[in-house]
């Protein structure tokens, strides 16, 4: 299993359909067995990205939610950890 640490992508800031327009090309951009971080937000990227994810055969291996940084409010961004197959 490769890791590359630099296999990153934020769509927090995005909305469907653009949440999966991006994830697509960066998934199509990964080496077969790498390892990648996406960071979103919403409740829908939330269940549709890991789920389009799926659909093209790649593995879901965790999504957690981002840890608040001295903010008050509750963090609705998550880090969703991906492997290509």
């Amino acid at each position: 299993m490769k890791k590359n640490q630099g296999n990153f992508l934020d769509i927090s800031e995005e909305v469907c359909p653009m949440t999966f327009v991006k994830t697509r090309l960066f998934i199509d951009k990964l080496q077969s067995g790498a390892i990648a971080t996406i960071r979103l937000a919403g409740e829908e990227a939330i269940q549709s990205v890991p789920a389009s994810i799926r659909e093209l055969g790649h593995a879901v291996l965790s999504i957690q939610r981002e840890e608040d940084k001295g903010s008050y409010s509750t963090s609705s961004i998550h880090h969703l950890i991906m492997q290509k197959n």
